[in-house]
C-alpha cells in the first residue's frame, strides 16, 4: 500500500511540475562519437517539417516533428545521412528528396542550409525526472553547413549521481542494520527526493512516504556522506541536480549487505 501510494506521488508530482516530454533527439556522428543534438538542423525550414508531417499517420508527444534524423560531420561539414519517420522507423529519404529537391550524393546532403548553433550530448547519461543531461557535451558554431568552431563541456564528480543503484547500493552499504532486530522478520519501504546545487552540494532530502523516524534519520545521515553530487551541463549551462529514489529495508537486503 506504501509503495503503491509513493508511485501514485511520483506521478503526481511528475505531472505537476513538468508538462513537457522528452523529446527524441538527432543523431550526430562525428569520428567515433555518436552525440544526440539539442534539436533537429531540419527545423529551419519549417515548410518543410510541416510536409513531412502531412504525411505521417500519427504525430506523438515525444516527437512534435514526426521524425528523427541522422547527421555526420565530415571534413568539418555537416551532412544529413538519414530521416526516418518517427512512427514506423522506416528511411523517408525519398520523400526528403522531393520536398527539398534534391538528391543524397554517396548517401548524403550537405547541410548548406544550417547556421546557427547547436548543442550535442555524448557519454553516459543522466536521467532527471523527465529531462536528460549527457556525461559531455559539444556546442558546434555552424554557418551554412561549415563547421566554424567546437565548445567542450564536461561533467564533473558524477559517480554517484549518474547511476541511481550506485545511490541505493552506498546507503545499503553504509547503514547501520543493527536498526533493524534480524529475528524478526521486517520489510520497510522508503521513498525519497533529493536536489544539490549547481556545486554539487547536497540542499534538499524529503522523504516521500511514511517510515520509522530511526530509519528516515540513517537515510538523510548516509546522503550527507557522499562528498559531491557533480557538475552537469545543460545546453552550455550549469545544472543542478535533483531525482527521487525508491528503496526497500528487508530481511534479505539485510542479509546481502551484512554476510549474516
Amino acid at each position: 500500500m506504501k509503495k503503491s501510494f509513493f508511485i501514485l506521488s511520483l506521478i503526481l508530482f511528475g505531472f505537476i511540475d513538468s508538462l513537457a516530454t522528452m523529446q527524441a533527439s538527432d543523431k550526430l556522428i562525428m569520428g567515433s562519437d555518436t552525440l544526440y543534438l539539442d534539436r533537429s538542423p531540419i527545423e529551419i525550414l519549417p515548410e518543410v517539417c510541416k510536409k513531412i508531417q502531412d504525411k505521417e499517420k500519427s504525430i506523438y508527444s515525444c516527437c512534435w516533428n514526426g521524425f528523427t534524423a541522422e547527421w555526420v560531420i565530415e571534413n568539418d561539414v555537416l551532412y544529413l545521412q538519414n530521416i526516418y519517420s518517427f512512427s514506423t522507423g522506416r528511411k523517408i529519404n525519398k520523400r526528403l528528396q522531393k520536398i527539398l529537391n534534391t538528391k543524397f550524393i554517396n548517401g548524403k546532403i550537405k547541410a548548406d542550409w544550417v547556421t546557427g548553433s547547436y548543442y550535442g550530448g555524448f557519454g553516459r547519461q543522466l536521467t532527471r525526472l523527465y529531462d536528460i543531461v549527457y556525461e559531455k557535451e559539444l556546442l558546434f558554431e555552424i554557418k551554412n553547413g561549415s563547421i566554424q568552431n567546437i565548445e567542450k563541456f564536461n561533467s564533473k564528480n558524477i559517480e554517484y549521481s549518474i547511476n541511481k543503484e550506485n545511490v541505493k547500493s552506498f546507503i545499503y552499504r553504509n547503514f547501520n542494520w543493527e536498526l533493524f532486530d534480524d529475528s524478526i522478520e521486517f520489510d520497510e519501504e522508503v521513498g525519497f527526493f533529493i536536489a544539490a546545487n549547481k556545486k554539487g552540494n547536497l540542499i534538499k532530502i524529503k522523504i516521500e512516504s511514511y517510515c520509522d523516524v530511526k530509519i528516515e534519520k540513517e537515510i538523510r545521515r548516509i546522503l550527507k556522506l557522499i562528498p559531491n553530487w557533480g557538475t552537469y551541463y545543460k545546453d552550455g549551462i550549469v545544472q543542478s541536480f535533483f531525482d527521487d529514489y525508491y528503496l526497500v529495508f528487508n530481511n534479505k537486503q539485510m542479509i546481502k549487505f551484512t554476510h549474516k
